[in-house]
């Protein structure tokens, strides 16, 4: 008597977890655009060396270079030898 109502149940159960499952799957591997927190598509990065930042030149040029780059959304990788 239960057994009808029950199976209908789990397939209702079954095509629920199928769906989301497949849901889940299209937006991690399949969906174009951009879904990460930080919103990373479009981002430049630039890179700078410096021999040396004892000198106040190569900190004021940093810094410069650093607050026009991420003000635009991009990264600045700077690397300094004596930091």
């Amino acid at each position: 008597m239960w057994k009808k109502p029950k199976r209908l149940l789990e397939a209702a159960g079954m095509l629920l977890i199928l769906a989301l499952t497949a849901a889940a799957l299209y937006l991690l591997i399949l969906y174009p655009g951009d879904i990460s927190a930080r919103r990373t598509e479009n981002r430049l990065v630039f890179g700078a060396i410096y021999m040396t930042m004892n000198n106040p030149y190569y900190q004021v040029l940093d810094n410069c270079l650093r607050s026009e780059i991420e003000a635009n959304g991009d990264i600045l990788l700077g690397w300094g030898l004596a930091r």
